[in-house]
């Protein structure tokens, strides 16, 4: 049995690595090609520098392994809606109709994108509904 902050060799059982079990930085496979080290658990591609000096790609691994990354083809395209455009594809044209109509609309995606599969299991609020 373990005692309190005794963690021993408990792993996580989500089937991730844990920080302990990942190779060293410099010798991660999964590290984009072409990277040098900037400061300690900072890389960087040298893809240039903005007009304060600072360095545009510092990337830097998560504590699951994961890398940073900001090479557009990589990553995944999840388009934004239009936030002038009715579900029905009706031009938001009015101030009004962007309160009434629009703004519940993205509130209600947002909601149903952001809880959907925790809905089952949050308690039910004593107050107001947010529908």
């Amino acid at each position: 049995m373990l005692g309190r902050g005794d963690f021993g060799s408990v792993r996580c059982n989500s089937g991730r690595p844990t920080r302990a079990s990942l190779p060293p930085e410099a010798d991660d496979p999964n590290r984009p090609r072409n990277l040098r080290l900037l400061k300690p658990s900072v890389w960087t591609d040298d893809a240039g520098v903005d007009d304060n000096g600072n360095i545009y790609h510092q990337y830097r691994r998560s504590p699951f392994g994961t890398w940073s990354n900001y090479d557009e083809a990589k990553a995944n395209p999840f388009p934004l809606p239009d936030p002038l455009v009715l579900k029905n594809g009706q031009p938001v044209a009015e101030a009004g109709t962007w309160w009434r109509r629009r703004r519940p609309e993205i509130l209600e995606d947002f909601l149903t994108e952001s809880t959907a599969g925790f809905r089952s299991i949050l308690p039910k609020s004593p107050g107001k509904s947010p529908r």
